[in-house]
């Protein structure tokens, strides 16, 4: 932001240099003539009809400043209530020329302005209830910040016609003398209008500065072709620059591949010297994990591959059937790390992170629980988590078993991303739709976690 400023007031300040050594004529005034509607708490607005003038003073074929005035009277509301206005707006403005600004050797007779001031407003208002009379205000006061738009075509040197929207804000919310709406939102006025423009001492020997280009208006044109050198030049080097700061940024990585390396090496140790104990491994395309016993295995034995086999799960409780202790347990049945039945109170498990509606994200509270246990974990380095999704009731029952899924494994990354703990020792289960209570409500969309001792 800081750069876009300079940038403009650099580009001011040039062009009004330039115009101290062009003699071109630079005044100009307009008659305007069109519609308002009063954009307030007090609705339905009633559409009306404005009046207004301006005189401007053409700095460059990019720049003008001017003074404008405009007439509204304002009318909202029904019978029952309703108010009406007279409004006078007065205010300096800056108008920038889009297409000169764009293209500096545009020839056309077409131009498009943006606009925008700030001035005051002066208005009184009557407040009515079934058309009669109940406040009013007189002599207010309120400052106003028109921001629009103008497509202006010029018809000769000297005239021109165009179609001009405006916005207008103010700071007052008072406007409708009614006390009830004061402080709900600030009142605003839309403006559309057609306008005739005058360009005083334009003609075909002495141009108006609004009908030519930047370049025919810039006394230093000579400059321009070294002036456009320069700029590639520039753009060169902060490519050049922005190239040498990667490069800076990707050494650092290099070292980082070599202890990723070191620890793929450590891993790839841990499960030759696992013996005879349970390992978990995690499952392929983004699956839970799987315990498998590694009895009567070689070192060599590879355990992703036995975990794909290890998926059977015969009463559907969410625990393979390898570590099942309780099978056959009915539907719906909570039950623990090793498929043993829980009681209510147990139900959460060790703790449980809840998730806002269809989303995944983790906020401060899951973060805190998500903390404590993995610090359970690092007190007991061979402990086991079983991290199960679930989902409330909106929605279909594939999409909420992918969804439960997905929140399972992102409460997984965090534990293995920022805590560090193995992701061997960690298994993702996705048990889709919480059953009961049948409500789309916060405590439906949460993850459990259960532990192997327990």
């Amino acid at each position: 932001m800081r750069r876009i400023a300079t940038s403009i007031l650099v580009l001011f300040i040039t062009t009004v240099t330039f115009a101290q050594g062009v003699s071109n004529s630079k005044w100009s005034a307009t008659f305007e003539a069109g519609f308002n509607q009063f954009d307030g708490d007090m609705t339905p607005a009633v559409t009306k009809t404005s009046f207004g003038a301006s005189v401007e003073y053409t700095i460059s074929p990019t720049w003008g400043i001017g003074v404008e005035y405009y007439y509204f009277p304002l009318q909202a509301g029904k019978t029952a209530e309703s108010m009406t206005s007279k409004m006078h707006h007065i205010n300096p403005y800056i108008s920038l020329n889009m297409l000169n600004l764009l293209s500096p050797d545009i020839n056309t007779k077409w131009g498009i302005w943006a606009t925008i001031g700030g001035g005051l407003g002066l208005y009184n208002t009557t407040h009515y209830k079934n058309n009669l009379f109940v406040n009013e205000t007189k002599n207010g006061m309120a400052i106003t910040v028109p921001v629009g738009g103008l497509i202006e075509y010029n018809l000769t040197s000297s005239l021109a016609i165009g179609a001009k929207v405006q916005y207008r804000s103010h700071n007052q919310d008072s406007i409708e003398a009614a006390e009830r709406y004061s402080g709900v939102t600030n009142d605003f006025i839309s403006m559309g209008t057609l306008q005739l423009r005058w360009k005083f001492n334009a003609n075909k020997s002495k141009k108006h500065t609004r009908n030519i280009n930047t370049t025919t208006f810039s006394p230093d044109e000579a400059i321009l072709p070294a002036r456009r050198a320069q700029a590639k030049a520039d753009s060169l080097q902060n490519v050049v620059n922005k190239l040498q700061n990667e490069i800076n940024e990707l050494k650092p990585q290099l070292g980082k591949i070599d202890a990723l390396e070191n620890k793929l090496n450590e891993v790839q140790k841990i499960a030759e010297n696992a013996g005879s104990r349970t390992v978990y491994v995690p499952q392929y395309e983004g699956q839970g994990n799987n315990a498998i016993n590694t009895n009567n295995l070689s070192p060599k034995t590879n355990f992703a591959a036995v975990g794909r086999n290890s998926n059977a799960d015969s009463d559907g409780d969410g625990v393979p059937d390898h570590r099942d202790k309780e099978p056959q347990t009915p539907a719906n049945t909570p039950v623990d790390f090793w498929g043993q039945t829980i009681s209510n109170s147990k139900t959460n498990g060790f703790a449980s992170v809840y998730f806002d509606f269809d989303r995944t994200d983790l906020d401060a509270d899951a973060l805190k629980t998500i903390e404590t246990v993995a610090a359970k974990l690092n007190e007991n380095p061979e402990l086991m988590v079983e991290v199960r999704g679930y989902a409330d009731y909106v929605g279909n029952e594939n999409y909420n078993k992918d969804l439960s899924l997905r929140r399972a494994d992102k409460v997984k990354s965090e534990l293995v991303n920022k805590f560090n703990i193995n992701p061997l020792r960690i298994i993702s289960n996705g048990k889709g739709i919480v059953l009961e209570p049948k409500s789309a409500y916060r405590l439906n969309r949460r993850c459990n976690f259960f532990f192997s001792e327990e």
